[in-house]
């Protein structure tokens, strides 16, 4: 499937990874954290804050890709916290 964007991300924090209306087509999930890492995706234009897209758990969760194809209406921000950072790839369209 082509897509038209992705945001590498390996530190804690809200990161845009979409601005506007947009897909949300998969999380590749690169290596995991440690000690209750995790990821939440909004349904927001620019802050950790919003429509909850998903929440991904970084430490018991599977390696590899995640299928979302979800519509969001306002941006996708991704927000990585707690434990030792994990390692993951949004994919966006």
């Amino acid at each position: 499937m082509p897509f038209s964007g992705s945001t590498h991300i390996a530190a804690f924090g809200p990161i845009v990874c979409k601005v506007g209306q947009g897909q949300l087509v998969k999380v590749v999930v690169n290596r995991h954290g440690l000690n209750g890492c995790s990821l939440t995706l909004y349904d927001s234009a620019s802050a950790a804050a919003g429509k909850v897209i998903a929440n991904l758990d970084l430490v018991n969760g599977p390696i590899g890709e995640v299928a979302y194809d979800v519509i969001c209406a306002n941006g996708i921000v991704a927000d990585m916290e707690n434990g030792t950072v994990g390692d993951v790839t949004i994919v966006t369209d």
